[in-house]
């Protein structure tokens, strides 16, 4: 076969911008004939693998074994913004690859959100790109199919596996990537589109470009949205622009990410391989954008909040080259304190092998390790991160003050040259001005296991400090991050371990078998330290704590790829009495205490069985054989090379979670009584199982062969079916995020302290829209000259929800839970996931149904779904019996400046005749979108007045009419919301409106209530100490003296 590759002028190939080791790069290399362009994976900041790992922020993830505690910072609280600004921690194990974050170690800032991507082919937003300067061909990404209606989407579908190459093609055998047909003369442009993620707030999902220039959208909970990419820029160079992206949603509230240069994005500055000296490659002509950070919430009438991002000299973002090296070799950068803040350094050691002959190719295989850590080379990325300089809306501002770190984790190679290893930011401060009101947070930090950076405490002026400490014992060897010390999924796997990144291997009896097992221990699990880093206790402010406790992840099932049947990921499950370690840790016990160390309550977990314990969700595929037919005959075989790669073969990135569990167990008990072994009650969560990887994830996959219509068919004569099954399907993408399903609960059970079942909880799912998918014709993206890309993948990118369908409720009653009463509900969903009906049965004929429909509304700049009717029934699918009804009607607010949006105008309610009886209007509005007018019935007026930009209700009027108010007021009451209200605006009511019930509160915008006031005009009084928490409650009798209403004493510790 080596005569036939050197046909094609075929040379030692080398991971893209990376030199090998010095045993790699000497071996015999064979390598694939294609020289298609390969994306290597993205590297992301802490804190985007944070925001992409988790959105359900649960103070413990059952289904993970992970703690995830918050310490909110601010209290930011406005009717139109839900924005919370406060820390989440993420308790998954220590793995000494993974950078800091800049609120500390495993913590996350979880503040505004971000768009992120699975780049396939190229990145869809670079033009004039090349991989290498010696390529021929410059590519232009995906998103110049945008609102260009190249190909019909259903036609596409029915002839894409008959004809793909009209589709995608490689227009010639000097290409490095698949390129649309129809574009070939007009500037080629990449066949393969982005699936790109965004995670904001409540809010989660996927969209992608389709074929025919329309994008794709679907959230992971239901809910119709929108994605406006009008804004997103071709980058033909490494200048910057104002690239952005919008996503609406339902509610009319349009989200920005990006938008005003790089500062809201992240990408990877540089990158080299072996010291932190840097050997220069040749200039970048692109930044690849790794991260989309949230720059604007626009309201749907009109107001915005803002998020402003620190930024750099623009020099520095067009060559990081010219601009960055010089620091490092120079060693002048004590100054330039911002630049050292806005990058951050990663690296990692690593062993990667094209095809080489000569290597441990023994027949029954080897039992040490293939590759030793001395053959490992090390590779680093400075990235670009996004850091948040201040959020503004009206009246509030929110700053955010950093610092350098001040010890680094990296090993110092030499002292004269640490520009790179010296970067990281911490946030130290944050302050909020709302009106004169000023909330703060300060976060402290330790640096401990090789100078990684803890978060020690977090001190709020409104509550107090939150005090932490973590597992950081001295240990005889503390692994830094490019230790060789590491399990399959990245852990540490503690002192005194055998270390290789590729482990020893055998293989079946036929040599050229594609299969192997592993037979040394070099990167399994040992469950040593598994605990180390981890937050061991949290004090709160009143002095008492809670602590945790971790035990290593145990596995009953695990992921691997079969060489005896298709190549897919299929499951297998250990012996039953057997289970093995998985790396990291699980939580074992959340115990609560007191200020004086008395354990007030504890809560331990377990997990399931020694049959039933968690499922590996990935297993890194090591080793990969180019195995040739020997004349042309299918029964003679031989291995032509063999490769290595010890992050595994894979174009796509592993999930944020390595381990999931199907059963866990939480058992509440005293501390005070002992362990396990006393009475208590407990809850079993049972999670879904039953997803048939192979069935549902990768049966729909279709492959083509890119060298078809380029002369070169015969290559495919090299290999023998099942080879060519290899090579297609080790790589295949799944087509369902199979994480959204295995974290859905299926059942809750509850017991009593004497082990009877008082309750169950049964859930059902179904995929909504099961069959929607968008096509995604891709070749893969491995490293190095492999014969992976000899297939082109006829992928389908499915759009569709998993929503729950019917949940069954039983009580158990009696002594021993003999008697039983069993609840049902069903619920149905129209296209966006919204619920369209929800049946209960009462009995074995009837049923109470209800009933929901909804409208969409345009506004000025998205869209609003809003409910218009809802029905109540009692009967079947087939006879139903009205009970009541609701209707809503709704209009249009429009507003000088141009901003529109829909608010309710009236509210009706029918009996089981249709029948009237009961109705309220909505007059008026501010123009914040307040109601300032409410009739009841033609006859009971309500007039509302606001303040503070429309944030806070400052009187309810009654029996009293908008024309009355006015003429009371001097003014219109909504001219009264932008600003602060006077009080004795209110008193002039009172007297010329004696028959009106006046209802008043006051305080400043972003404060608390000083003063209400009763309908009899009689205040009651509140104070608050400097903290802003609540001191005293008081009002005046009629004699003038003081009433206390209410004292609050507050014990604080750590205040």
């Amino acid at each position: 076969m080596k005569k036939h590759m050197n046909k094609y002028m075929l040379v030692v190939a080398a991971m893209a911008g990376f030199t090998l080791s010095t045993t790699a790069a000497t071996i015999d290399d064979i390598s694939s004939p294609l020289k298609l362009s390969v994306h290597e994976p993205a590297v992301y900041s802490p804190q985007v693998m944070e925001l992409m790992r988790y959105d359900n922020h649960a103070a413990i993830d059952l289904n993970t074994g992970c703690i995830a505690p918050s310490i909110n910072l601010v209290h930011f609280l406005d009717q139109d913004f839900d924005f919370p600004i406060s820390i989440t921690y993420n308790s998954s194990g220590f793995r000494p690859r993974n950078a800091d974050n800049y609120v500390g170690r495993d913590w996350m800032l979880n503040t505004g959100g971000i768009v992120y991507r699975q780049v396939n082919g190229m990145p869809d937003d670079l033009k004039s790109y090349k991989e290498t300067a010696d390529q021929l061909c410059a590519y232009t990404g995906f998103l110049q199919v945008l609102g260009k209606n190249l190909y019909n989407p259903s036609t596409m579908k029915q002839e894409v596996v008959q004809n793909p190459y009209k589709y995608a093609h490689l227009k010639n055998f000097e290409a490095s990537m698949l390129t649309l047909p129809s574009t070939d003369s007009n500037g080629e442009v990449e066949a393969s589109p982005d699936v790109f993620y965004f995670s904001f707030g409540k809010h989660s999902g996927k969209f992608m470009i389709n074929y025919d220039g329309n994008v794709s959208v679907v959230g992971n909970n239901g809910g119709k949205y929108q994605v406006d990419l009008t804004g997103m820029k071709l980058f033909s160079n490494t200048a910057p622009q104002n690239t952005c992206i919008r996503i609406k949603t339902d509610d009319g509230y349009v989200y920005t990410f990006g938008g005003s240069g790089y500062a809201p994005l992240e990408y990877n500055a540089l990158s080299w391989a072996t010291d932190y000296n840097f050997i220069p490659n040749p200039s970048k002509w692109h930044h690849e954008i790794t991260a989309y950070h949230l720059t604007q919430i626009m309201a749907p009438n009109g107001r915005s909040l803002n998020i402003y991002y620190r930024d750099i000299d623009r020099l520095y973002h067009v060559d990081p080259q010219a601009s960055l090296i010089p620091l490092n070799q120079q060693g002048r950068y004590e100054n330039q304190t911002d630049l050292l803040m806005q990058y951050q350094l990663s690296g990692k050691s690593t062993i990667f092998t094209p095809y080489t002959v000569g290597t441990a190719l023994g027949s029954g295989g080897t039992t040490a390790s293939c590759y030793t850590q001395s053959n490992a080379f090390q590779i680093y990325s400075l990235n670009k991160i996004a850091l948040i300089d201040r959020i503004e809306t009206d009246g509030c501002v929110i700053n955010f003050t950093y610092s350098t770190r001040s010890k680094q984790p990296f090993p110092v190679t030499n002292p004269a040259k640490q520009f790179f290893i010296s970067c990281g930011a911490k946030l130290d401060n944050i302050r909020m001005t709302y009106n004169g009101s000023t909330e703060s947070a300060q976060l402290t930090y330790d640096y401990a296991l090789g100078n990684r950076m803890f978060l020690k405490s977090v001190k709020t002026n409104k509550e107090g400090s939150f005090r932490m400490e973590y597992n950081t014992p001295l240990l005889s060897e503390i692994p830094n991050p490019l230790t060789c010390n590491i399990d399959h999924w990245g852990f540490w796997r503690g002192e005194n371990a055998h270390i290789a990144l590729i482990p020893g291997m055998s293989y079946p009896s036929l040599q050229y078998s594609l299969d192997y097992k592993i037979t040394t221990d070099h990167r399994d699990a040992t469950g040593k330290r598994s605990d180390i880093s981890l937050l061991k206790q949290m004090t709160y402010p009143t002095g008492g704590r809670v602590e945790f406790t971790y035990e290593p992840h145990k596995y009953s099932t695990i992921v691997q790829k079969n060489g005896n049947s298709t190549f897919y990921p299929t499951d297998y499950s250990l012996s039953p009495s057997l289970s093995g370690l998985a790396g990291g840790a699980r939580v074992h016990s959340v115990r609560y205490t007191d200020a004086a160390g008395n354990a007030q309550k504890e809560t331990v977990y377990t997990y399931g069985n020694l049959s039933k314990e968690g499922k590996v969700m990935y297993m890194p595929f090591y080793r990969h054989l180019l195995v040739e037919k020997v004349d042309g005959s299918s029964d003679h075989l031989r291995i032509e090379g063999v490769a290595f790669n010890s992050e595994g073969f894979t174009d796509i990135s592993y999930p944020g979670v390595h381990i999931r569990y199907p059963e866990v167990t939480e058992h509440y008990l005293d501390p005070s009584k002992g362990g396990l072994e006393q009475k208590h009650a407990y809850k079993i969560s049972e999670f879904q199982t039953s997803h048939s990887r192979a069935h549902s994830c990768y049966n729909t996959n279709e492959y083509f062969r890119i060298l078809s219509t380029s002369g070169d068919t015969h290559i495919y004569t090299w290999f023998e079916e099942d080879y060519q099954k290899h090579l297609k399907h080790l790589v295949a993408h799944s087509t369902d995020d199979i994480s959204l399903y295995y974290d859905k609960v299926s059942r809750e059970t509850y017991y009593d302290e004497n082990n009877v079942m008082r309750k169950k909880v049964d859930y059902s799912y179904e995929y909504l829209n099961y069959g929607d998918y968008n096509l995604c014709l891709f070749a893969p993206n491995i490293s190095g000259r492999h014969m992976f890309n000899l297939f082109g993948h006829i992928g389908r990118e499915y759009f569709r929800m998993l929503l729950p369908v019917s949940v069954r409720t039983t009580d158990y009653y009696g002594t021993q839970g003999e008697q039983q009463r069993e609840q049902w509900k069903y619920m149905k969903y129209d296209v966006y996931g919204y619920l369209t009906e929800a049946s209960q049965p009462k009995n074995k004929v009837d049923s109470l149904i209800t009933v929901s429909q909804r409208k969409e509304y345009a506004t000025r700049s998205g869209f609003q779904i809003l409910p218009i009717a809802e029905q109540l029934y009692l009967g079947s699918s087939g006879k139903r019996q009205l009970l009541k009804s609701r209707e809503m009607e709704y209009g249009l607010q429009e507003m000088p400046v141009g901003w529109k949006w829909n608010v309710m105008s009236k509210e009706s309610l029918f009996d089981g005749n249709k029948k009237l009886t009961d109705k309220i209007e909505y007059t008026h509005y501010d123009k914040y979108g307040n109601p300032v007018e409410m009739v009841g019935n033609d006859s009971r007026h309500t007039v509302f007045l606001w303040s503070h930009y429309g944030q806070n209700l400052r009187a309810r009027i009654e029996n009293a009419t908008y024309q009355e108010v006015s003429t009371a007021l001097g003014k219109k009451p909504e001219e009264l919301s932008t600003s602060a209200v006077d009080a004795s605006a209110l008193n002039n009511i009172r007297l010329q409106l004696p028959n009106a019930r006046v209802y008043s509160c006051w305080a400043g915008h972003g404060k608390d209530i000083t003063v209400s006031s009763a309908e009899n005009g009689r205040n009651t009084y509140y104070t608050y100490y400097t903290s802003g928490r609540l001191g005293q409650i008081y009002r005046h009798n009629e004699k003038g003296r003081t009433e206390v209403l209410q004292v609050n004493d507050y014990h604080l510790v750590n205040d």
